[in-house]
């Protein structure tokens, strides 16, 4: 019986491992998409993700709309299912994703709400934003992506002054 139920266990976790549905066990990278697509929110691309994709959830932890809106996507301490492609390696399990809906202009609120989520996430996770070393700080998805009506090294500095200037008022 303890066989059967070790091999139920290894069996489940293989589910919940493809699904995407495990506990990230680190976090070192934040990856910034767009949706390539003029509308939509988090709702909208989860039953895109669920329904058409066939994944457990939503990809992303966050969505960012067009009015500037941060929604909650997948659970944020679960491994997305957001960045399998886009460089020569798996970044979901130790990432997480933030996707700004639009495809290649991103408005004053989104920008906004972008910066705060990112200095909230570097903060929670330790992230330097600045730091360019492979796996870890904030980048695109890949080159055409979060697209180029955003300045990611822009807001990356954004995000590094904020912080900074948290630290000195501490």
């Amino acid at each position: 019986m303890k066989r059967l139920s070790a091999i139920l266990l290894v069996w489940w976790v293989g589910i919940l491992s493809e699904a995407g549905m495990m506990p990230r066990k680190m976090t070192t990278l934040i990856v910034v998409h767009h949706s390539a697509t003029l509308t939509g929110n988090a709702e909208v691309f989860r039953r895109y993700h669920v329904n058409v994709r066939h994944w457990a959830d939503i990809g992303y932890h966050f969505v960012i709309t067009r009015e500037g809106k941060i929604e909650a996507g997948r659970p944020e301490h679960l491994i997305g299912a957001h960045a399998l492609t886009g460089r020569s390696y798996n970044r979901n399990p130790f990432s997480v994703g933030v996707c700004l809906v639009g495809k290649d202009t991103f408005t004053d609120e989104q920008i906004k709400a972008l910066i705060c989520l990112l200095v909230r996430l570097c903060r929670t996770y330790h992230i330097n934003p600045l730091d360019s070393r492979p796996k870890h700080g904030i980048e695109g998805h890949h080159e055409r992506c979060p697209g180029p009506g955003l300045d990611l090294e822009k807001i990356k500095k954004e995000v590094f002054k904020a912080l900074y200037k948290e630290k000195r008022a501490e």
